[in-house]
């Protein structure tokens, strides 16, 4: 469904509280057909964990409910950086992986608000 780009970091915003420093990752949806990225979007993490919150609770009750790809691990500020270039790669490849999972699950298009989330919703 989506290629993750290289995150940027940045204070203030419309993804953070003033002054606050924040990673924002970039969806692109990239389709064959056209030749090209379809669309694109911005969102922090907690965005991704909002979404597959989403997810599970409409096949919540599902025998699919097992099979829905889960986002990385939540990592604590406390204890990890958020801003060194590891952690940030590491954290992209692994949303990477999640986002392309869940474009392979059956109905994940019908899911309210996906197509914003994704950047399609104007295509």
């Amino acid at each position: 469904m989506g290629v993750l780009e290289s995150p940027t970091s940045k204070s203030g915003g419309s993804h953070s509280k003033a002054g606050e420093k924040v990673a924002v990752y970039t969806v692109c949806v990239h389709s064959k057909s056209a030749g090209g990225v379809i669309g694109s979007s911005k969102h922090r993490f907690s965005d991704f964990m909002e979404i597959y919150s989403t997810i599970r609770s409409m096949w919540g009750s599902s025998h699919l409910a097992k099979s829905i790809p889960p986002p990385p691990a939540k990592q604590l500020k406390l204890t990890t950086n958020h801003y060194s270039p590891e952690f940030m790669e590491k954290r992209r490849a692994g949303l990477d992986e999640f986002m392309g999972k869940l474009g392979n699950f059956p109905g994940v298009l019908t899911v309210p608000g996906i197509q914003e989330f994704i950047g399609t919703d104007s295509v």
